[in-house]
């Protein structure tokens, strides 16, 4: 048995008319994909959500002429990100939550002769928070950064973006004001960390988590000097762990912006 409910909105943003027609679809058995569709003005955006062995997809079009085709993975699922807000500035944003906690998102200029997919950036856990715009195809957005292979403690460090003609920049203004109110662990807590794990050779995630905090926050002078003094004397492998910490930091797309902000 399907179980379907239709909500229409419309609003109007300095002329521009947005219409927002969402259909949402529950369904009872986990065999079958979840299908929505939205409207922003002329564009009709069909959503299809994979299962775990069915691959899920975006179609865009315009009026009646298809304009774009979006494949996204199995499990995942997708819808329009803000539309009454993004629409009168002649953006799409889509949204797709993959398995594992990790958002993606992509954004559509709508002021084009063929939509497609300008920019992406992924999130971890939650949707974006937008702390300014959009106006005038301008907007920046305050997240969670995914890092990979992180073990059993994810590290998600603040980052705030900025997309402005096409570009998508860190606002490290915001992540500067930002992290003047963040809350780092200490020294002793990671002391007790190491403590607690039993393999002499494990390093805790803890200890990354507060390198790479430092480092978003524009203090990679303080970031090693926090290493140095929350690492045990008794421990090996410091080198090696510092390495590994660098590495996870290079691998993220932000890095070589990370590495100016930190005048490095």
């Amino acid at each position: 048995m399907t179980l379907v409910s239709c909500n229409k909105s419309t609003s109007t943003t300095k002329g521009v008319e947005v219409v927002t027609q969402k259909k949402e679809t529950t369904f009872e058995s986990k065999k079958e994909p979840r299908e929505t569709t939205e409207t922003i003005g002329d564009y009709n955006v069909k959503m299809k959500s994979g299962t775990k062995t069915l691959k899920g997809s975006v179609d865009i079009s315009h009026e009646s002429d298809s304009l774009l085709h979006i494949d996204i993975k199995p499990d995942a699922q997708a819808s329009l990100f803000e539309p009454d807000k993004f629409g009168p500035e002649k953006l799409m944003v889509v949204q797709v939550i993959n398995p594992g906690s990790v958002y993606e998102y992509m954004i559509i200029p709508l002021d084009v002769e063929k939509a497609k997919v300008d920019k992406v950036f992924k999130c971890f856990n939650d949707p974006p928070e937008i702390v300014k715009g959009p106006k005038n195809g301008e907007f920046t957005v305050v997240f969670l950064e995914p890092f990979p292979d992180s073990g059993a403690r994810p590290i998600a460090p603040c980052v705030a973006l900025k997309y402005k003609k096409g570009e998508l920049t860190l606002d490290t203004q915001i992540m500067k004001e930002r992290g003047k109110e963040a809350e780092l662990g200490d020294v002793q807590s990671i002391k007790d960390a190491f403590e607690m794990h039993q393999d002499p050779d494990d390093v805790p995630a803890e200890l990354a988590d507060e390198v790479i905090n430092r480092y978003y926050l524009g203090r990679a002078k303080e970031a090693r000097q926090f290493f140095d003094k929350a690492w045990p004397k008794k421990h090996k492998g410091k080198a090696e762990a510092w390495q590994e910490i660098m590495d996870q930091l290079y691998e993220s797309p932000y890095w070589p912006q990370i590495r100016a902000m930190n005048k490095l």
